[in-house]
């Protein structure tokens, strides 16, 4: 491709890249890439050891279980080389994982012996697939990297494996984990392959493609192409072109988007491509990133809203950023500094998950000048919600453990509601953020009170609560009430048969000896 070709190639794939140039430069003049000082924002390191090179876990995995998370990456051993990744090769790397039990605060190191790097697994070591495991199971998880897969039952602590993915003759299989359960034995899975060469070509070409699993991964079938299969086609076979590190979401039945790493020649994107026909098409939504990026990790926040985090390895500023879009992925908002002090390049493959409290979890690897190097870090990030609002309680008479249903909005990941001070248990949280449904606490006041819940964007309150008038005392309005089991028997109150037992006692000493009756 001549260099006329290469820019009508530009022109298709990029038909107002002058226009964003000059915008981008006139938002970095004015401060349009934002820092974001209204979220709460934090970091913390998941593995940092002097001497050794931490990296790439989006190409080993992430799995979270509400506040468990597991997240597998690369080991080796620490050398700057000139543009290239700071790793020594004459040191053999390690596939290693990290688990927090605290939402990602902190971490402890594991290593298992069978989940090694697929370089180093020999074809005697493969084992037959499981005759079933549940993909729906608490404890179920899936990892793939190239041709090679692994199962867990319970959470990662052991695996099943290593096994083949898939036998195919037209391709090799590229894959990185990234799949969405459907069912019990079913599931999407985004798989990047790279076609063997054809014909004249001196490079490959990956491309990405969503598979699918209806025997509990003992098959795979492709479905279909991810990209603009014609663009790529157009691109001479001496050239560079790949669609790879697919991430995504499923926002509804039938209805997936995905981020795709993209590059033809020496441009590089990252394309949103959406299907709602069970990822049997696909069509492009928008592009997040152009320049120098690396792969974007998609998380769905439960007020609608999508992120999309990813490693800028742009000169300035070039750190781990972030982008929201509030419908569905085909607009976005401008692009989060969650951070901006990578030393090198050589940074980034970031995963994401988001926690029961709504904070996105983001992990990549990273170099600072303070720890030059490689290393996985963690950012927290919580992003601003909208404040949270009750508008009713129902029903607004109750007692200790009546299921109560709390109307209102912008109700999203609600971490406490409380009744006059007293804690309810939270048993469900509609994804519209429009009620919570609670069980009254156990105690609770005879006067009635407030109820308050805190959620994602604050403390809301307003709404009140009384007592059922069976449980209140005539005249002792400030006590409890408790749900404790009443006393057996029934009859008197004890007070009354402690009173009479001590008169009797009395009446019969009394009676022994009449002298203390003179003397009283």
């Amino acid at each position: 491709m001549n260099g006329s070709e290469n820019e009508n190639m530009k022109r298709k794939l990029f038909p107002n890249s002058g226009a964003r140039r000059r915008a981008v430069c006139l938002l970095l003049a004015f401060g349009g890439i934002l820092a974001a000082a209204a979220d709460e924002i934090r970091h913390v390191m998941v593995y940092e050891q002097p001497g050794d090179f931490a990296g790439w876990p989006a190409n080993g995995g992430f799995w979270s279980w509400g506040n468990e998370l597991l997240v597998c990456y690369d080991l080796g051993a620490h050398k700057p080389r000139e543009g290239n990744h700071a790793f020594d090769p004459d040191v053999p790397m390690r596939c290693v994982f990290s688990r927090s039990l605290d939402g990602g605060e902190t971490w402890a190191m594991e290593e298992h012996a069978n989940v090694p790097l697929p370089t180093a697994i020999s074809d005697g070591d493969y084992i037959p697939k499981p005759d079933s495991i549940d993909f729906t199971g608490d404890g179920f998880a899936m990892k793939f990297r190239d041709a090679v897969m692994w199962l867990s039952d319970n959470r990662g602590r052991s695996w099943t494996g290593p096994l083949r993915t898939s036998n195919q003759k037209d391709f090799v299989l590229l894959n990185r984990t990234n799949y969405i359960v459907t069912g019990g034995s079913s599931a999407m899975v985004f798989m990047t392959v790279r076609e063997k060469l054809k014909e004249g070509q001196v490079r490959n070409r990956h491309r990405s493609w969503a598979w699918r699993t209806r025997d509990a991964g003992k098959t795979f079938g492709r479905i279909a192409l991810l990209g603009e299969a014609e663009k790529f086609d157009e691109v001479s076979p001496e050239y560079d072109a790949y669609s790879i590190m697919p991430s995504a979401l499923r926002l509804g039945e039938g209805h997936y988007i995905c981020a795709v790493r993209e590059l033809i020649r020496t441009d590089k994107w990252i394309r949103i491509y959406e299907s709602t026909d069970s990822c049997q098409t696909w069509t492009v939504l928008a592009d997040i990133a152009q320049g120098a990026h690396n792969p974007a990790a998609l998380a769905a926040l439960a007020d609608g809203r999508v992120v999309a985090v990813y490693g800028s390895r742009e000169n300035s500023p070039r750190g781990i950023f972030a982008r929201t879009s509030g419908d569905g992925g085909r607009t976005w908002g401008a692009g989060l500094a969650l951070r901006s002090d990578a030393a090198s390049w050589d940074f980034g493959y970031p995963v994401a998950t988001v926690r029961p409290d709504g904070v996105v979890v983001a992990i990549y690897y990273m170099s600072t000048a303070e720890t030059p190097h490689q290393h996985i870090a963690a950012t927290l990030w919580k992003p601003a919600y909208a404040k949270p609002e009750i508008h009713g309680i129902e029903p607004s008479i109750v007692t200790p453990g009546t299921t109560v249903v709390i109307t209102g909005k912008n109700l999203h990941y609600v971490t406490s509601v409380r009744f006059a001070g007293a804690e309810a248990v939270v048993l469900e949280s509609a994804g519209t953020g429009g009620q919570v449904t609670v069980l009254a606490p156990d105690s609770l006041p005879t006067q009635g009170g407030e109820v308050r819940v805190v959620a994602a964007g604050g403390e809301a309150g307003g709404a009140r609560f009384t007592l059922a008038p069976s449980l209140r005392p005539d005249d002792n309005a400030g006590n409890k009430v408790s749900r404790k089991p009443a006393a057996k028997g029934g009859g008197a109150p004890a007070g009354i048969w402690f009173f009479a037992l001590m008169m009797l006692l009395c009446a019969r000493l009394l009676k022994r000896n009449p002298g203390l009756e003179k003397t009283a």
